[in-house]
């Protein structure tokens, strides 16, 4: 053996001699596994995250997003798909929206929904008259249509219409919505304040839902003394699920875009976070009345779609400015399972979608957004001085 290689053996012999004195290190620990355990995992800490998917959510909601087996969450999770109806004439400043729930009586599909006709399109309080409306649903009627198959409509007339001026309501009639509950009349609404008072001082509620019940459809009607009921929507949307009642919520407030379900009736709990949803959605429910503990969901309805914004018109409605009635189609039934609603990555839009007038940025708010830019943007700070 040469020097050079007795001074190598010597020198690795040192190096590992202390390695010897130290013990093994455990094994490092496992990584989740790519498969998920369809039980909760008891043989490791889990993440905030990950308990919320086993205790909250139920872990199918983390599988194939595609036919994955449905528990009570994701039964009342669904995607939306949207049809145009046919049989409508939307010329002359003719708006639809806020359509009730459907009905079907003998074979025939009804639906109630608030109609303006009017000679200008909507301009705001401050130049409203008696002929030109302040907001989209002002200066409106009830009108009521029918079809046979839910996608061609033909418009039959007024259902309601406005009283005559001063009378109570002269300025527009429009769309309460009402449910059968435990052997009541369970009527859901939307609220907002409109000014400050005395009485309710303190933070204003964009838009709230409360509930009132009566023992008559004629009424009267008693608000529920937990009043609001659900803090976000913008419009109601109800159902009977199972032994309770269900509520898709959208637009507005810090719970929308959820479906939620309550037991009772009154206490709402959040069961899915939903994309896309309907606006005003009126769905056709077959047991709405039926009042009996086994309510079986909904597949479709009909919805109303806003008119695209004109950031240079007055209250940035374009000329001949309406909201149309339109067609959705979902999964939240128990006696279907369609697998492509339930597809927990539908928000892929296209570009049509992204620029669209109401998500383009441009006009006024780009050129606040460029001077901004300019003053809250600093150089990146790569290491702190």
């Amino acid at each position: 053996m040469t020097l050079s290689t007795m001074s190598k053996a010597v020198l690795t012999v040192a190096l590992l001699a202390p390695l010897a004195l130290v013990p093994a290190a455990e094994p490092p620990a496992r990584g989740f596994p790519g498969r998920l355990p369809l039980t909760k995992p008891t043989d490791r800490p889990l993440s905030a995250a990950m308990q919320r998917a086993y205790d909250f959510w139920g872990i199918a909601s983390l599988g194939s997003p595609r036919g994955v087996s449905q528990n009570d969450r994701m039964e009342l999770y669904s995607n939306f798909r949207y049809s145009r109806l046919e049989g409508f004439d939307y010329s002359c400043n003719t708006s639809r929206r806020d359509p009730t729930k459907v009905l079907k009586i003998d074979g025939t599909y009804y639906v109630w929904y608030t109609h303006r006709k009017t000679e200008a399109p909507p301009s705001g309080t401050g130049k409203a008259t008696d002929t030109i409306p302040s907001a989209d649903w002002d200066l409106a009627e009830i009108w009521y249509a029918t079809s046979n198959d839910g996608f061609a409509w033909q418009e039959q007339g007024v259902a309601v219409p406005r009283p005559p001026k001063p009378d109570y309501g002269w300025r527009s009639v429009t769309t309460p919505d009402v449910l059968v509950f435990k052997g009541k009349y369970y009527l859901y609404y939307k609220g907002q304040p409109i000014h400050s008072s005395d009485e309710s001082p303190g933070l204003e509620l964009v838009r709230a839902q409360g509930l009132a019940i009566s023992e008559d459809p004629l009424g009267p009607f008693t608000k529920h003394p937990l009043n609001p009921v659900i803090t976000s929507g913008h419009e109601t949307c109800l159902f009977p699920w199972k032994g309770g009642i269900a509520a898709i919520t959208s637009l507005d407030g810090p719970e929308k875009n959820t479906v939620q379900f309550a037991p009772d009736g009154v206490n709402f709990e959040i069961m899915s976070s939903i994309e896309m949803p309907p606006l005003a959605p009126g769905p056709f429910v077959a047991d709405a009345f039926s009042d009996n503990e086994d309510g079986r969901g909904i597949t479709w309805g009909l919805c109303h779609i806003p008119p695209p914004v004109d950031a240079t018109a007055p209250g940035n409605w374009a000329e001949n400015a309406h909201f149309t009635l339109a067609r959705f189609d979902c999964d939240l039934s128990r006696d279907t399972h369609r697998s492509n609603f339930k597809s927990t990555y539908p928000g892929r839009y296209d570009e049509e979608a992204f620029f669209s007038s109401r998500a383009h940025l441009s006009g006024w708010l780009l050129n606040q957004v460029k001077k901004e830019q300019q003053q809250l943007d600093r150089n990146t700070i790569l290491q702190q001085q």
